[in-house]
């Protein structure tokens, strides 16, 4: 009868402490020093990505568990493999000339970083994209992502990818 009694007062606390929280305790907007670290985390992965086809740096930044979502392509990587392999094929394709270079330009004043409970963080924002013709760099679209950052003890790792509402230019 004892056992019982504590098993029920157990779950009650447990209980009243979730509505408590559920009421009362919302999760802080993202202090400066997480933003900071979102927007040099994302610079740096896509830095590595568009500027200088560095796989060593992809590979350290991707979850194991990385899913990528793309409006026009559909889901693209649903490992850290798939999405390391598609990356090396997209660098060969540039280096070989048979797909142009390419550059993301982020929208500064569009991102918003928002805290994720004992994970990590999710970034939103827009993004411009160009591609490289004849030497110089030709503004080609527009979009938007939503990203979910791993905060892990080797750093910020991207777990999941959303790029979407792509608009080529007018």
């Amino acid at each position: 009868m004892n056992r019982i009694f504590v098993i029920i007062a157990v779950f009650y606390f447990f209980a009243y402490c979730h509505d408590a929280v559920a009421q009362t305790g919302f999760i802080d907007p993202a202090s400066p020093s997480l933003i900071k670290e979102i927007n040099d985390a994302d610079s740096i992965l896509f830095e590595a990505i568009f500027d200088n086809c560095d796989v060593e740096t992809v590979k350290s930044m991707v979850a194991d568990d990385v899913e990528f979502y793309h409006d026009k392509w559909g889901v693209t990587a649903t490992s850290s493999e798939d999405m390391i392999t598609s990356f090396i094929q997209g660098c060969e394709a540039q280096a070989n000339g048979t797909n142009n270079k390419a550059r993301r330009e982020i929208i500064k004043s569009s991102v918003e970083i928002f805290p994720i409970s004992n994970y990590g963080a999710m970034q939103r924002g827009k993004h411009l994209f160009y591609q490289k013709k004849d030497g110089a760099y030709e503004f080609t679209e527009s979009g938007q992502f939503t990203h979910l950052w791993k905060k892990t003890d080797q750093g910020w790792m991207v777990a999941r990818i959303l790029s979407y509402d792509h608009k080529p230019t007018k």
